[in-house]
């Protein structure tokens, strides 16, 4: 006790000189720290505004020409001036679209008018007649417009021949010896006195009739189109007694609009040739387009889309679009395309197959063609060589030049800007499976504050 007394003094000092180290460590260095975080910030702050004032500005471009430098920091002017050009790229944008629609709606007409989305009873019976008027070799569509004029695909278009069958050819020279040679036979008694010699003529003269016969056929049109080539859909029987549903009558439509495609580009391909010899395109063996739900490339595939199915309404149509329909995913699927489109709220996908004949030497053109002014992409081709003689045993006549049989594989895009939205011809059943909802909602174009040029 009495030692603390003497030194009192020193103890106090100490534990004074103790608090204030607590104190400084404890307390003051946070505030150190805090300091120390705002000048850092201060700091960054500075750079930045340096950096900002050092940059070069330009207005934005909407051409391949220089970007215009900006003297100074963007003024009042220079937002007005990027908000005009930020419009003109937005309308420009809305102006590619629009011309994107035009281009991809353009040649594809109703061969009915009315028949879509919800046809009545007379309009399908009128399609299903119409639809195998246009497809069937020898078949004369009504046009119900002069602007729009309905042609049969095999004649008018192809301007094409179905290859001579035996049976044909066995006809034909039966006419023959019945028109110009039998008369010929001189009857005594009901017996033919000179029929070894009109035999023997006949004989002559049909030495190479089966040849000369396919030589005529084949320079007489322009194609070869084989039997069935044009996919015509099941379910528009003319021997149904029952009216197409109006999802069979979209399906069979859209089937249409593919093939019509096809036939326009072997048209232009042979539009200068007079006969098959001549031809680039000499034969259309198979066009190979679904009929049904089936046509479509759906995310997931086509299990993951619902059932096609109708749902009357009170009047007897359909029920309107389902407003709460999720909308398709949009993105991308390399499991079902190599360009991994699949249908989404823009476009839907029609893949498809064709099996050609054609020059060997017009193979990349023909490929071209197929795609020009159109929303056609080859996905996948294959080819084999052909044997010319072969061929003519077969009953085809090439020509002499080299010519391969191409397997095409495509896909086209419709885009629902005409197909589902504004009052298309899509009908509702189709919709709900491939869950079409209300167009998306346009983009808002930036505000001139929002504007940030550099």
């Amino acid at each position: 006790m009495e030692l603390v007394k003497k030194n009192i003094l020193s103890i106090i000092c100490g534990v004074v000189a103790l608090a204030a180290i607590i104190f400084h460590f404890v307390v003051t260095s946070g505030g150190f720290s805090d300091l120390e975080t705002k000048g850092k910030a201060r700091a960054a702050k500075q750079a930045e505004l340096k950096n900002l004032r050092s940059a070069e500005y330009v207005m934005p471009t909407i051409s391949d020409a220089p970007p215009v430098k900006l003297e100074r920091f963007p003024n009042e002017k220079a937002i007005k001036d990027a908000e005009g050009l930020v419009n003109q790229l937005a309308a420009q944008a809305k102006g590619l679209v629009e011309q994107a629609v035009r281009i991809n709606r353009q040649p594809y007409n109703l061969i009915v008018p009315e028949s879509l989305p919800m046809p009545t009873d007379p309009r399908k019976y009128e399609f299903r007649e119409q639809y195998n008027l246009v497809l069937k070799p020898g078949g004369k569509p009504k046009t119900f417009d002069t602007k729009n004029p309905v042609v049969n695909l095999a004649d008018d278009i192809l301007q094409s021949a179905v290859p001579p069958t035996d049976a044909e050819i066995l006809d034909a020279k039966n006419k023959l010896w019945k028109d110009e040679h039998f008369p010929k036979l001189i009857m005594v008694n009901g017996v033919p006195v000179n029929q070894k010699e009109v035999v023997s003529e006949f004989l002559r003269a049909t030495a190479k009739f089966e040849e000369e016969f396919r030589r005529k056929r084949a320079m007489s049109f322009k194609v070869y189109l084989e039997p069935n080539a044009l996919a015509i859909s099941p379910r528009l029987d003319l021997a149904g007694r029952t009216a197409p549903a109006a999802e069979d009558i979209w399906f069979a439509q859209m089937s249409l609009w593919v093939q019509q495609d096809v036939c326009a580009a072997i048209a232009r391909m042979n539009a200068r040739s007079t006969n098959i010899p001549a031809s680039v395109v000499k034969h259309l063996v198979a066009v190979d387009v679904r009929q049904d739900s089936s046509m479509y490339v759906v995310p997931g595939g086509l299990a993951a889309a619902p059932a096609v199915a109708a749902a009357p309404s009170s009047d007897g149509g359909e029920a309107p679009a389902d407003a709460g329909a999720a909308p398709a995913a949009v993105g991308k699927d390399f499991a079902l395309s190599p360009t991994g489109r699949v249908c989404n709220p823009l476009y839907d996908v029609v893949q498809f197959e064709l099996v050609v004949v054609v020059d060997r030497q017009y193979i990349k053109d023909f490929l071209e063609q197929l795609q020009f002014g159109r929303f056609i992409a080859v996905l996948d081709t294959d080819m084999q060589n052909i044997d010319l003689d072969d061929a003519v045993s077969q009953g085809y006549d090439y020509g002499s030049r080299p010519v391969v049989e191409l397997r095409v594989k495509c896909e086209s895009l419709f885009l629902r800007e005409w197909t589902a939205y504004n009052n298309g011809p899509m009908p509702q059943s189709v919709r709900t499976m491939l869950r079409v909802a209300p167009p998306p909602a346009a983009v808002p174009a930036p505000q001139p504050d929002a504007v940030v040029q550099q």
